[in-house]
C-alpha cells in the first residue's frame, strides 16, 4: 500500500519517465475537481488551459515559473499532479517537500 501523496516517476506516452505526485486515488469526477481548485489556490497556481471530458481531466497550471499537469481519471480514481516536461522536475519536488512537510 502506497502512503498518499506518494511522489513516483510514470510512463505517459509523450511524457515519458516524469515525475508525479500521486495526490488522491478514492475521490470521484466532482470532487477531484473541486480538490483541485483548492489546490490550485493554496499553492498561489495559475490556471492556464482546462481539457474536460467525460471519464478524465487534465488541468495545466503554472507556479513560479514551472508548469505541472493536474489529471484525474475515473479508472482507478486517481488524482495527480505531473511535472510538464523535465526542467518542472525540480519544482515538482519542492511542491512535493511542502506538502508532505505540511503534514507533520
Amino acid at each position: 500500500m502506497i502512503t498518499l501523496p506518494a511522489l513516483v516517476k510514470v510512463d505517459r506516452g509523450d511524457h515519458e519517465g516524469l515525475l508525479q505526485i500521486l495526490l488522491r486515488d478514492d475521490q470521484s469526477w466532482k470532487e477531484a475537481q473541486e480538490f483541485a481548485k483548492q489546490f490550485i489556490s493554496k499553492y498561489e497556481m495559475n490556471l492556464i488551459r482546462k481539457i474536460d471530458g467525460p471519464d478524465a481531466w487534465l488541468w495545466h497550471v503554472t507556479c513560479q515559473g514551472s508548469t505541472f499537469i493536474f489529471s484525474y481519471d475515473d479508472f482507478p480514481c486517481e488524482t495527480v499532479i505531473f511535472a510538464d516536461t523535465k526542467n518542472d522536475e525540480v519544482a515538482l519536488k519542492a511542491l512535493f517537500t511542502a506538502i508532505t512537510q505540511e503534514r507533520i
